[in-house]
């Protein structure tokens, strides 16, 4: 194994460790983390991110086209500025309900998709929206 291969299984290892920590403490904490597990989240958080961004930097300079989706990390860069729980207090839940609709949409008949869809998406919806209120814990 070449050193530029040692180092980019450095790099890939780091992201993943760095990502898997922050999440571990995610579901470690409450709704708010502590001060002291919110400055562990950055920390591990920064890990993560700055490796994401050399193996980009790698693939980049090489050439290399390794994933389907282009990942957008600024989204996590927010989390340094509040003490709240990602787990426990973001909208990916609630954007998931677009991906929830379009299968709905989908699944009905050209002519008639919007009216169907629609109806759907109140029995649907009614029930999705008991359960993100279970999951806010309102």
């Amino acid at each position: 194994m070449t050193a530029d291969e040692r180092r980019l299984k450095s790099l890939q290892r780091n992201c993943i460790h760095g990502f898997c920590e922050a999440d571990r403490i995610c579901r470690r904490a409450g709704r708010y983390f502590t001060a002291e597990q919110h400055a562990e989240f950055c920390g591990w958080l920064e890990v993560g991110l700055r490796s994401a961004n050399e193996l980009a930097a790698v693939a980049l300079m090489k050439k290399w086209k390794l994933y389907k989706l282009i990942p957008t990390f600024h989204a996590l860069t927010h989390y340094y500025d509040t003490r709240l729980n990602p787990r426990r207090a973001t909208c990916y839940q609630d954007e998931d309900m677009v991906g929830r609709m379009k299968k709905i949409y989908v699944r009905c008949h050209g002519k008639t998709a919007p009216r169907a869809s629609l109806q759907r998406y109140r029995v649907i919806g009614i029930r999705w929206n008991d359960f993100m209120a279970q999951l806010r814990g309102v």
